[in-house]
């Protein structure tokens, strides 16, 4: 017996050896699992209905950073962003940096190809993100066991891996997606100052912090962590050691202030949030109402309002039992960092803005995701406690591995199911596209397009704001009364085209001076609504064709009318199509003009009835008048004088079969030409 316990005596520090190191491969694969998800996640939502800009702040964002470079391709062609003085710089210079990648593999890239990489490097850092929470939670949670250290940490990374709300906002081409991992970074170095005595990490934390504000000048309430970390290494080292690194801080910080102020501008910032604070700022600060609302607001969209406190309460209370009964329970002191850094971004949110009231509410609710990491932090630091508490108490084996799954259920699905969802919204053609799709394809470029001012259509045209990237470059102008002048003057000044959703029409545009004068006009397409897009979108011409005609071929396609132009050297014909179904093929169309003797063409002009990205399978719609390419017949030098017959007609291009008419003839006598 006694060579028996011997014998077995070693074995057991081999046993416990590899039974750790299999919970640190479950810990290290569970952790992976959760990267895994922040990046498939964010890969399948972060390209978000481009090329349509559906952010406006991310076209302002690409304008500042353009507007400011010298070395910019079309230089100040996109137009300057002048009120952004004394705008925060990291931003702008680290966007341009991007730009000029860009335009290192493209050689002509559009503004919705910039904010496509911008959104790369969003997503990418909202990954890195979720593994610096992942480290502040193992950090904080390691006085609880392993086992609910490494449940702390996948819960705080978790949050920011799954959140719809999270990711969505997370992924735009925005300052704030590149704010995050520096607030996350800051905390991270503040935890990891404290338990490790580190300067080191206290003087990157304060780094990190005036990077931040470089990048927003709001998050000053992330000094508070370095604060933190900064006095509690006084207090251990005592104040005459700090004293060489309390003087470079102080040094540091004082120069990047003084650049900040006085080199940038940074108080002559004119904008929005900037005009809001220094207006009622004060007063909406200290509003118990404004505050509470952005906080639960935060919580709700975030982990869940219901799920927080009840996680919370719980942790709460077995916190309190495991201190009585001698247990480990976690430092509950780093709440003196956590949450004065939660009030302070609560309260400058709250000096400007109540972020349920904003429509939509996931615009500005990027201004409270910097607390995420503290939030999420006491929640996970809640239910790991729980779960230490748990697994020291007698008859409850199953119960912490319930209790863990149940926590997984309620969170996962729902945001899985949302992220889901969003992945196959955005995979949708917005309406957006469809209609400049339409209008880049359709409409001839031989005019302006008259639009109103509040309207829709004001910036569908405009690259750098709608992310158009169409080949046809259209100018537009904008009339709240076009009735003030004659469709013929608008077409004198350049004017071509007028568009107007069912919402103008039913407001700008609604008088009955403006409603005769839409009359006059000559309706080209309706866009019905798409995603996105809950507007019907008229298209008008100014001008009708000069020559009504009403004649179909082979019951496919009708020429509803034409413009028609002679000189001594040439005949131009413009036609105009209707398709009461759609064609049978792309079909082609000739103009022919010939002798009185002969069918021989003297002159003649074959090609696409309409544009040639307008062919005629894709008339699908008929109500749609498609507006055919001016068609020119060039007159030879020694034509004979006399009469001559313009003749148009449809065939098959690849077996030369004619659509024919309603009589059985193949072509439509157009008009007599005389030549002189």
């Amino acid at each position: 017996m006694t060579s028996l316990t011997a014998a077995s005596t070693p074995a057991q520090p081999q046993t416990r050896t590899r039974a750790d190191l299999s919970i640190r491969v479950l810990i290290g694969l569970a952790y992976a699992l959760i990267i895994l998800s922040a990046v498939g996640m964010r890969a399948i939502t972060f390209d978000r209905y481009l090329p349509v800009i559906d952010h406006y702040d991310e076209s302002l964002r690409f304008l500042h950073a353009y507007s400011i470079r010298e070395d910019a391709p079309l230089g100040r062609s996109y137009g300057e962003i002048e009120w952004e003085a004394g705008f925060p710089p990291f931003q702008p210079w680290f966007t341009g940096m991007v730009q000029r990648v860009v335009e290192t593999q493209m050689p002509f890239p559009m503004p919705s190809d910039y904010i496509y990489a911008m959104r790369i490097i969003s997503a990418g850092l909202g990954v890195l993100t979720t593994m610096m929470l992942m480290g502040i939670g193992w950090m904080l949670g390691r006085s609880l066991g392993m086992g609910a250290q490494a449940l702390m940490g996948a819960l705080t990374g978790l949050v920011w891996a799954l959140s719809p709300i999270i990711i969505s906002t997370g992924n735009f081409a925005l300052m704030d997606p590149l704010l995050f991992p520096m607030i996350a970074a800051v905390l991270w170095c503040a935890v990891y100052a404290i338990q490790n005595d580190s300067l080191v990490a206290a003087f990157g934390g304060l780094a990190l912090v005036i990077l931040a504000i470089y990048t927003k000048y709001v998050v000053i309430y992330a000094l508070w962590p370095v604060g933190c970390a900064v006095l509690m290494l006084v207090w251990r080292r005592g104040w005459r050691r700090m004293l060489p690194w309390l003087a470079l801080m102080a040094v540091f910080s004082a120069v990047t202030a003084a650049w900040l102020i006085f080199g940038h501008g940074a108080f002559t910032l004119d904008n929005r949030e900037a005009n809001k604070f220094k207006d009622v700022g004060l007063e909406y600060m200290i509003s118990p109402a404004r505050n509470l609302d952005n906080l639960a607001f935060t919580i709700d969209q975030t982990i869940g309002l219901a799920l927080f406190a009840l996680v919370l309460l719980a942790g709460v209370a077995d916190y309190i039992y495991s201190k009585r009964r001698g247990w480990p329970v976690i430092n509950a002191h780093w709440l003196w960092v956590l949450l004065p850094f939660v009030l302070g971004c609560t309260l400058l949110t709250s000096s400007v803005d109540v972020i349920s009231q904003t429509d939509p509410k996931w615009f500005r609710i990027r201004y409270m995701l910097p607390i995420v990491p503290a939030l999420a932090v006491i929640w996970a630091g809640a239910l790991a406690q729980g779960i230490s508490t748990m697994t020291r108490t007698r008859g409850w084996r199953l119960v912490p591995a319930l209790v863990v799954l149940a926590v997984l259920i309620v969170y996962c699905v729902p945001t899985l199911t949302a992220n889901i969802a969003a992945a196959q919204q955005f995979a949708r053609t917005h309406g957006k596209e469809i209609i400049w799709t339409w209008s880049d394809a359709s409409l001839p470029p031989d005019g302006k397009i008259m639009t109103g001012p509040d309207s829709e259509m004001r910036d569908l045209w405009n690259r750098p704001y709608s992310g158009y990237n169409g080949q046809t470059s259209f100018e537009w102008v904008f009339d709240v009364d076009p009735s003030h002048s004659t469709p013929e003057q608008f077409v004198e000044q350049g004017v071509m085209y007028l568009t107007a959703t069912n919402k103008d029409l039913n407001s700008i545009y609604k008088s009955p001076a403006t409603q005769a004068f839409i009359d006059q006009l000559l309706l080209l397409k309706v866009v019905p609504p798409g995603p996105e897009v809950d507007y019907s979108t008229y298209f008008y011409r100014m001008l009708p064709p000069e020559n009504e005609a009403d004649v179909t071929f082979g019951d496919q396609i009708t020429l509803v009318g034409y413009d028609l132009n002679h000189s001594d050297d040439a005949v131009t014909l413009r036609p105009y199509w209707q398709a009461p179904q759609t064609p049978a093929t792309n079909y082609s169309v000739f103009i022919h003009l010939l002798p009185e003797d002969t069918q021989q063409p003297v002159a003649q002009y074959d090609g696409t009835p309409a544009s040639s990205r307008r062919l005629p399978l894709t008339w699908d719609d008929p109500d749609e008048i498609l507006i055919g390419t001016p068609a020119t017949l060039t007159l030879p030098d020694d034509l004979p004088p006399g009469p001559y017959t313009l003749t148009l007609g449809l065939y098959d291009f690849e077996t030369g079969a004619r659509l024919a008419l309603a009589d059985g003839s193949d072509s439509l006598v157009v008009d007599t030409i005389t030549v002189e």
